[in-house]
């Protein structure tokens, strides 16, 4: 179960990266809340960061910051 949960955040959080990088994604409420099929994990799905050019990885340091890198080779701090 906290795997899945895991996986799911990562997911969330690789969407919304990929989500910065092209225009907002079209079909959705800003503020809309998604459920599993199970309904056991609601989440909603945020553009933290835009600009990125092909966001390749990213970490989140102990600050709750995220560090991001790019293929081009840059690394970028998100921060809040």
């Amino acid at each position: 179960m906290k795997h899945t949960r895991i996986a799911i955040a990562a997911f969330i959080v690789c969407s919304a990266i990929s989500s910065a990088c092209n225009a907002a994604p079209s079909g959705f409420d800003k503020n809309q809340i998604f459920e599993t099929a199970n309904k056991d994990t609601r989440f909603r799905v945020e553009t933290v960061a835009t600009g990125l050019e092909v966001p390749w990885a990213f970490a989140w340091l102990p600050n709750k910051d995220m560090l991001v890198t790019e293929r081009p080779g840059r690394v970028r701090i998100i921060e809040n």
